[in-house]
């Protein structure tokens, strides 16, 4: 049974390690973001974000207050039809993109898509 215990507490202090280092790179990242948005309380500006634990910490909210950006999170866990950015523009991306590359091999037969080729066959698609 002890051995059971060491475990756990193994486990607990491991998830506490790693809840402040996802912590502090999500305030690291949040500070890059604001720098480029220069978003302000006057011009607040929109974050949409998963419902991770570190985004919705203490630390977190007051940093957004304080800079001007509005917090919107969703549910953690839920289905990508939550999503506005899945369903809204990267699903019609996606789609063009297939009508796109279908349309190169047929144009391209027996040739390889390189990196080259993806940007071009993206810029079509857009």
């Amino acid at each position: 049974m002890a051995e059971h215990w060491a475990c756990v507490a193994q486990v607990e202090r491991q998830t506490f390690f790693f809840y402040f280092f996802y912590l502090f790179f999500f305030l690291q990242w949040q500070e890059h973001f604001t720098s480029f948005v220069k978003c302000t309380k006057d011009s607040p500006q929109i974050l949409l974000l998963d419902g991770y634990h570190s985004h919705k910490t203490l630390e977190t909210v007051l940093y957004s207050r304080e800079k001007g950006i509005v917090l919107i999170t969703f549910p953690p866990h839920c289905t990508h039809r939550l999503q506005p950015l899945d369903v809204t523009f990267f699903k019609a991306l996606k789609g063009a993109f297939i009508l796109e590359s279908g349309n190169w091999m047929t144009n391209n037969p027996g040739k390889r898509i390189s990196a080259f080729d993806v940007a071009a066959i993206f810029f079509c698609s857009i």
